[in-house]
């Protein structure tokens, strides 16, 4: 495989950011280890950025303009360099990293793959609304539709794209995963439910706690603990439903990371995801890689857990989710382990960061040559 030189954008990749911050670094070494020249742009904005093994070139934003991405300095990096990469690859919408950049390789002939990122879901186009139609009439709309090729996740996200009226070629390749040493037990006696991710009214962490409400008297060998952080309003008001509930059993425990998560996911008996809309969910990955089978909502990609006999895949409202409760919580401690297991097992086959990027690897390699189209790129 020929040798590429490859820029990776994406806005943000320090702790508090959702799931890009942790896959698009990793795709980036994964490319890297693979010997090609990658370097991944990012903004800082005086936030834990941590430390990844790859070339990272990190600019300030603007003071003024800081909320949606404007670096005057990034902006200057992009014209000087440009000519140096020949692809181009961007990770979100909605902010100026996902414009600027493409805009300026497009000037000197460069082909641009984008990765959406869950932005393109019909319940992520609610939030924000008018600040999207905004910044997309002003900025995004011209440069997305002379994108070259469409990088998403899931099957869900490509129809999320077409529904959107981009009608350019779509890789779907999923995100990988990282397959840790198992380090920690799970309690022999004490079950562990477990929510692990950002606070966002999109995750349905309300319908969950209502749930949990309901059944929790009837289980009391188990605990149900909610790890993460979100924009501070939201999480008040998620802190102020836990307290309504007065559980002894629920506790919410903040942002997790580094070894604390890995023990967090290791510890748990099951890992639940209720979202209301997901592109792929990392979080159901690092769960499965960690021994925990899992409960995801109806509308994220997982319904092959159900398959792999290592989690559930429900609706998302609160009756469905206490039914689920009802069934799972009555389960053996060695059974929901064997589920795991599986589950591990499952991460290790298909979901391995340089398979990932092999995949990614021949997809920019067809966007340059346009021979020898991979199965994963869908024409129409």
């Amino acid at each position: 495989m020929t040798n590429l030189k490859i820029c990776q954008i994406v806005p943000n990749i320090y702790n508090e950011a959702s799931g890009p911050s942790y896959s698009v670094p990793s795709l980036t070494l994964a490319i890297k280890n693979l010997n090609h020249d990658i370097v991944l742009l990012t903004l800082d904005k005086n936030k834990n950025v941590p430390d990844w093994p790859i070339k990272i070139i990190k600019h300030k934003p603007n003071f003024f303009f800081h909320k949606i991405g404007w670096s005057t300095e990034a902006n200057c990096w992009f014209k000087k360099n440009a000519k140096k990469f020949e692809i181009f690859h961007s990770n979100g919408l909605w902010m100026f990293p996902n414009v600027t950049p493409l805009k300026i390789a497009k000037k000197y002939q460069k082909k641009c793959v984008l990765s959406p990122r869950g932005t393109l879901n019909i319940e992520a186009l609610k939030y924000s609304k008018i600040k999207k139609i905004f910044f997309y009439n002003l900025f995004q709309k011209n440069i997305l539709k002379k994108v070259d090729l469409i990088h998403v996740t899931s099957k869900d996200e490509l129809n999320d794209v077409r529904r959107f009226g981009l009608n350019q070629p779509v890789a779907i390749i999923p995100n990988g995963i990282d397959i840790p040493k198992i380090r920690y037990k799970k309690d022999d006696k004490i079950f562990k439910l477990i929510y692990l991710g950002r606070i966002h009214p999109k995750k349905g962490l309300e319908n969950v706690i209502q749930a949990w409400s309901l059944v929790e008297n009837l289980f009391p060998n188990w605990n149900f603990e909610i790890a993460g952080l979100g924009e501070k309003k939201y999480e008040e008001k998620i802190r102020n439903l836990i307290l309504d509930t007065r559980s002894k059993s629920l506790r919410f425990v903040g942002p997790i990371y580094g070894e604390d998560k890995i023990k967090f996911l290791q510890t748990s008996d099951i890992l639940i995801m209720p979202s209301f809309n997901e592109n792929f969910g990392m979080v159901i990955a690092e769960a499965l890689s960690n021994n925990t089978p899992v409960i995801s909502g109806i509308n994220t990609p997982w319904q092959k857990v159900i398959k792999m006999k290592c989690g559930w895949h429900i609706p998302n409202d609160t009756a469905s989710i206490e039914k689920t409760f009802l069934k799972v919580f009555k389960m053996s401690k060695s059974n929901l382990i064997e589920r795991g297991i599986r589950g591990r097992k499952w991460m290790e086959k298909d979901y391995s960061w340089k398979q990932v990027a092999k995949k990614m690897l021949l997809s920019y390699q067809w966007l340059i040559s346009q021979k020898n189209k991979p199965k994963w790129i869908h024409i129409s």
